[in-house]
């Protein structure tokens, strides 16, 4: 049981970033130059890449109305200069259909993924990869591309490693520290495609099994009691379960089904 949190906040007053919108029928040729671009990155940035299906919504701007798109997102903690180009080989990889990186103050970080405010019913899965080699760039376009039939609404790959990769100075929980990428699959049952979107989400989430290198406990959406033991190390995962028992040796908060078994 958790009885108290403390946060060290970190001060950011600023950054570069945003979005770039390319068609969808670009997402092979921007998926693979962004698995070779987003590794390159220095800690100071963030990025991941998504293929959205999006509604007729008038309040979407024109371009984006009732499209399949990439949607490339980006944000850079330090000089806008040096973050203008960085990202400049990315811009370069297919027609613009709307940019919206810029100089932001960092109150307006949520504009970079620009979600959507209001709920909405969804089936959605995660996981984690340790790495994003060519041939899962192609597996993925072929699940969820443009010729794949799918109604996917939201694929998104997102880059890991940096800072969360490091040591942590302190024992913790935090999955997902090992791996390279994570990918998380969203899709809305709507009357006319909700007996697909199950099915459809899990063929993506195949497509990349090869690569899986477990996941992020707060993207894992509809996923098996199976895999929560994946997404910790070994040793991790021993140390939780005996922390579980000493604390709750009733299982009332199925320490045991998360970390698997404490080692007696």
């Amino acid at each position: 049981m958790v009885t108290e949190i403390e946060i060290e906040l970190v001060p950011v007053s600023r950054f570069f970033g945003g979005g770039i919108f390319f068609p969808g029928t670009s997402a092979a040729a921007v998926l693979h130059a962004w698995r070779l671009w987003a590794p390159s990155l220095p800690n100071e940035v963030t990025t991941s890449v998504a293929l959205l299906r999006l509604p007729p919504d008038p309040q979407l701007p024109p371009p984006l109305q009732g499209q399949f798109v990439v949607h490339l997102r980006y944000a850079h903690l330090g000089d806008a200069d040096e973050a203008a180009r960085l990202l400049a080989p990315m811009r370069d990889t297919a027609p613009i259909l709307i940019d919206t990186v810029a100089e932001l103050p960092y109150a307006a970080v949520d504009a970079v993924h620009m979600d959507p405010t209001s709920p909405m019913p969804s089936y959605d899965r995660g996981i984690a990869l340790r790495d994003f080699p060519a041939e899962a760039v192609d597996r993925l376009v072929a699940s969820n591309g443009t010729d794949s039939g799918s109604a996917l609404t939201l694929t998104e790959v997102r880059l890991l490693g940096g800072a969360l990769s490091a040591a942590p100075l302190v024992p913790n929980a935090v999955a997902g520290r090992q791996a390279a990428f994570s990918v998380y699959v969203l899709g809305v049952p709507t009357d006319l495609v909700a007996p697909q979107i199950p099915g459809q989400v899990r063929t993506v989430i195949e497509a990349l099994d090869t690569w899986r290198d477990g996941g992020l406990l707060n993207f894992l959406g509809h996923t098996e009691p199976d895999d929560l033991e994946t997404l910790w190390p070994a040793a991790d995962r021993q140390r939780l379960a005996q922390i579980a028992l000493q604390y709750d040796p009733t299982d009332s908060f199925a320490g045991s089904t998360v970390f698997g078994p404490a080692a007696r």
